[in-house]
């Protein structure tokens, strides 16, 4: 093996057939010896002998330059036959298997194209040599290594068989887990001919153990990136008054760099952007994005743009919005002191985390406030009490603070009973010395607080002792009596102060600790579901959505356990509790990587390693057979040969005989030696398998037709033909689409690229298709076709799961599993599917409710149109008619409207797939026509 600098480097399959090249100057030698062809003039008529050419005899030797040309083909003949290849791995040593240990964390996702690169150029290597390969990733998988599980001894696999599964290894949302990697390699009893570790370049914890336990069983070839290479990630979010404060971190480096922020919606679309621009040798770079609140409480997510990994990107949820508080005192501001008043500390407080306003308390409902807080009021009209009573119920937050005139009389709407008065230093009931906070009650919201040593409450209101004031207790002082109480009512909260919202009663409005309150409060008012969630949802919260390693949203993993509600906010997310949505459909509970629980957390560090490694990006280079080049070459030099022999013997003076002499044999040659080099090994391409009959595909074309999978199932293969014949008679009366009957094919052996749209129902029991099917079908999604997949097909109609369950997800994955797919997303009513002709807002078939997905590239402003849709929703039931024009499935559980949305969507699709996006450019006709009329 020899370096060619920048290029790479070369080695030879079969060196030893370089030696023919000591043979090249006996070829000189003989070349030389030879003298070209005498040149032949024929006599022409003694008229024409004064048009003769007076030209030099030929020559007796053959022209240096033409010796050259035939001493460089000899050369490349040797050197195509000694199998030269370009940036080879060295030969692997013994005949033992080989380790490949995969760092799969977060951190290696935005780079992970350079890794399954290196994977498939190492194991295309270990295949030729046929030997066997143990994978090994450092990250548990989802769910954590069960009891057992970890210790397992991963075995040897065929080199070919683990790389044709390549392209579903991905990276996982969590760090990789050394110590258990570590323990793993010491149960490992192989004997390994070379072991490669291919790391993300950080130093995790125990990574010098896991470097010494591999070093103990063989060779090891370290792969990290390089410098330009690196993660990046987003550290926990800042919450400033409008703004989200937010700060990137990466490993250090001595050049600039610059990244987009990005706020996005539930539906994909950019809110608000910053950038955060790291200067040189800077590990942090700071960005703000600054939103009205109509705008920040539609924030789903914020990341860096192409970030690509679970680190760059952080969930929102209704925990996170701004709320508009209202706020009123029941002395008027104007009438005492600032720094007297209630609402001075509480807007001081609160100014950070929600929008405020502030009224009497008979006009505060009429803002359509999240809570209200009410500073000192006491008996309040009896109206709004009602009107106040039923804003709580409806899910409203109410919080009270104590004061003179809630002691001298109140009404209903608090959460215990009070005694009459209140108790104060020196008082009837009265302490010694003004009373400190004892610990705060562990199931309520204040849990994990640290009561300062320096509040004390001075003045308070008694509750009245009964059996239900220990579980409405969430703050106590020293002596036991209630700080601060809470009842729920219907679907909201009363919540109490037993002390005022001032310094007049106590020291708690001069504290940090008020300001941990009342923000711990927040969360019961926002958007109420979130609340109800966390504080009176189920015991424990499932997993609704997962985010995969490159920070994507998928369905929900089954191996995934649920989280206790009381414990969400302390849960780190993890390999058993990977980042995603949890909780209740409605609106679930957002768990990610960056929190103050971790992993990322606000003092978060890239620690890289010291120990020196090569570049995975230069690794990662193919290693590419040359001897096809170099046979193409000499077929070209043996063409421009045969012209230079052609003119040299004059045959170029008749230029038509002379081009029919040269062309001839040029080609043949050309041709045999594309012939030759489709032979080779490698260079050619995979044989079609699919019939293109001519009958066929002339019968399949004279009309725009639709075709269906057939399953082999005789029932499931009639309702599809059915279906899409009922399909072909709406189009007909409703459109201008004129279709022929439809077709069923077999994807292994029917070329599927006659048909512009393809029905593919997907019962339980499916089987995998053949390879053969697969790269049909791949061959399909490329060239612009859609396929429509139903895993509904015998589902019931009131199972509402869809793809979330794990029959049809399995059966999807045993169809789909082979196909390289894009992430999936679903359909809103702004996707072109669902305005292609009929404005649609579901798209149901036999079974409604259900989620249609499509790819993710279709969705969004520059949507493309998607290849694959995927739902459960059993539209060949809805669809089917006989010839008749009588409904196979004669009652949908919708009745007539549920039938017509869906031939509805029927149309749609077909549109979609004959259309593409065209009904996209309708969405800036407004600005067309603006434009015109100015």
């Amino acid at each position: 093996m020899m370096s060619l600098g920048g290029l790479g480097s070369l080695g030879f399959t079969a060196p030893f057939v370089l030696l023919g090249l000591l043979s090249l100057p006996a070829l000189w030698f003989l070349v030389r010896a030879l003298p070209p062809h005498p040149r032949s003039e024929q006599f022409p008529p003694m008229v024409l002998l004064g048009d003769l050419i007076n030209s030099e005899p030929p020559p007796a030797r053959t022209p240096l330059w033409l010796l050259i040309l035939r001493f460089l083909l000899g050369a490349l003949l040797f050197l195509a036959l000694s199998g030269p290849v370009l940036n080879p791995i060295e030969e692997t040593p013994g005949d033992g298997p080989v380790l490949l240990v995969v760092d799969n964390g977060w951190e290696a996702a935005s780079r992970w194209d350079d890794r399954i690169a290196l994977l498939d150029r190492l194991l295309n290597t270990m295949a030729r040599e046929n030997r066997p390969v143990v994978l090994l990733p450092t990250a548990p998988p989802p769910g954590g290594w069960r009891s057992g599980e970890g210790a397992a001894k991963p075995q040897p696999q065929a080199a070919s068989d683990m790389r044709r599964s390549l392209m579903g290894f991905a990276p996982v949302p969590w760090s990789p887990d050394l110590q258990q990697t570590t323990e793993i390699v010491t149960q490992l009893d192989h004997d390994f001919a070379r072991i490669f570790w291919i790391s993300d370049g950080l130093a995790h914890p125990r990574n010098d153990d896991l470097w010494t336990a591999l070093n103990a069983m063989g060779t090891v070839t370290l792969y990290a990136d390089g410098t330009a290479d690196y993660p990046v990630a987003l550290l926990p979010l800042v919450q400033t008054g409008l703004d989200y404060s937010l700060t990137v971190v990466r490993p250090p480096r001595q050049t600039p760099a610059r990244f987009v922020v990005q706020a996005l919606g539930s539906d994909g679309r950019r809110l608000g952007e910053a950038d955060a621009v790291f200067d040189e040798g800077a590990q942090t770079a700071q960005a703000r994005i600054d939103l009205p609140r109509d705008l920040r409480n539609q924030v789903a997510r914020i990341d860096i743009a192409n970030g690509k990994s679970a680190g760059t990107v952080a969930l929102l949820d209704a925990r996170s919005g701004r709320p508009l508080v209202a706020l009123s005192a029941g002395e008027a501001s104007s009438a005492i002191q600032p720094l007297k008043s209630p609402l001075f500390y509480l807007r001081r407080a609160l100014e950070p985390y929600a929008e405020l306003t502030d009224g009497a308390p008979a006009t505060l409902l009429d803002q359509s406030p999240s809570a209200i807080i009410l500073a000192d009021v006491g008996r309040m009209a009896e109206p709004v009490q009602r009107r106040l009573g039923a804003w709580v119920e409806e899910g409203g937050l109410l919080i009270r603070f104590a004061g003179p005139r809630m002691a001298a009389g109140g009404d209903d709407l608090i959460p215990v009973r009070l005694r009459s008065g209140d108790r104060a230093v020196g008082g009837a009931l009265s302490w010694e010395e003004p009373q400190s906070l004892g610990p705060f009650n562990p199931d309520g919201p204040f849990a994990g607080l640290t009561p300062p040593e320096t509040v004390r409450v001075s003045r308070q209101l008694l509750a009245v002792p009964d059996i239900n004031l220990t579980d409405r207790t969430w703050a106590r002082l020293l002596d036991g009596t209630p700080l601060v109480t809470a009842n729920r009512r219907g679907n909201g909260w009363i919540v109490l102060f037993h002390t005022s919202a001032n310094a007049d009663w106590s020291s708690l409005a001069l504290s940090g600790l008020f300001v941990d309150m009342l923000k711990r409060l927040l969360p019961l008012a926002q958007h109420r579901a979130g609340a109800d969630q966390q504080h009176n949802g189920p015991e424990f919260l499932a997993n609704r959505t997962v985010m995969d390693g490159f920070g994507r949203l998928g369905p929900a993993n089954t191996d995934i356990a649920p989280i206790s509600r009381s414990a969400f906010d302390r849960t780190s997310a993890s390999a058993a509790h990977p980042p995603g949505y949890y909780g209740l459909a409605a609106n679930p509970l957002a768990l990610s990587l960056m929190s103050a629980n971790g992993p990322i957390t606000a003092d978060y560090q890239f620690l890289e390693s010291s120990r020196p490694a090569m570049d995975i990006a230069t690794g990662s280079r193919t290693d590419r057979a040359l001897a096809p080049l170099l046979f193409a070459l000499m077929v070209a030099l043996v063409a421009l040969d045969m012209i230079a022999s052609l003119w040299m013997r004059g045959l170029f003076n008749r230029p038509l005989t002379a081009l029919r002499r040269a062309v001839t044999p040029a080609v043949i040659l050309i041709a045999g030696g594309a012939l030759f080099l489709a032979a080779l090994p490698g260079t050619g391409h995979a044989q079609n398998t699919e019939r293109l009959e001519t009958g066929f595909a002339l019968e399949a074309t004279a009309a725009t037709r639709i075709a269906y999978i057939r399953t082999g199932n005789a029932q499931t293969d009639t309702r599809s033909h059915a279906a899409l014949y009922g399909l072909k008679r709406i189009m007909e009366l409703r459109t201008a689409v004129k279709m022929g009957d439809p077709v069923g094919l077999d994807p292994a052996q029917d070329p599927l690229v006659l048909f512009p749209l393809i029905y593919w129902p997907v019962p339980p029991d499916i089987q995998s298709p053949s390879p053969d099917a697969i790269r049909a079908l791949s061959r399909f999604l490329r060239s612009g076709g859609i396929v429509l997949m139903d895993t509904g097909v015998n589902d019931s109609a009131s199972d509402s799961l869809g793809l979330e369950n794990p029959v049809s997800r399995q059966a999807l994955q045993r169809l789909l599993g082979q196909l390289d797919l894009p992430p999936l997303a679903p359909v809103d009513r702004e996707h072109v599917l669902a305005r292609s002709f009929y404005l649609l807002d579901e798209f149901p078939g036999r079974i409604t409710g259900r989620t249609l997905w499509v790819t993710d590239d279709s969705v969004g402003e520059e949507a493309r149109v998607s290849p694959i849709l995927i739902g459960g929703h059993d539209w060949a039931s809805a669809w089917a008619i006989d010839e008749f024009d009588h409904f196979l499935e004669p009652r949908l559980p919708g009745g007539v409207r549920q039938r017509e949305l869906s031939f509805r969507f029927g149309v749609n699709l077909v549109m979609y797939a004959l259309t593409g996006t065209y009904k996209a450019d309708q969405l800036h006709l407004p600005a067309l026509i603006e434009r015109l009329g100015e």
